[in-house]
């Protein structure tokens, strides 16, 4: 496992892609390891309005990390 796009999830983000809009209700199950989770998201509020092109720039520390390379990952260095 790891960032391979299964026929599955790729039928899922062409519906998603399909969509004339942005939906408002988001319902996903994953299963892994015999637990199965739930998330849903949900839009409560939309507004159009101006606003500060400072909330675009990156933070002060942000620093960019190779998720390949964090401890623990599959294929990880030790």
């Amino acid at each position: 496992m790891g960032g391979e796009i299964t026929p599955k999830i790729k039928n899922v983000l062409d519906a998603i892609e399909s969509l004339d809009g942005y939906p408002v209700l988001q319902e996903t199950v994953t299963e892994a390891g015999g637990q199965t989770a739930r998330t849903t998201l949900t839009l409560k509020k939309v507004e159009k309005k101006k606003i500060d092109k400072a909330l675009f720039d990156v933070p002060e520390g942000y620093r960019k990390v190779d998720p390949t390379a964090m401890p623990g990952r599959p294929g990880a260095a030790r």
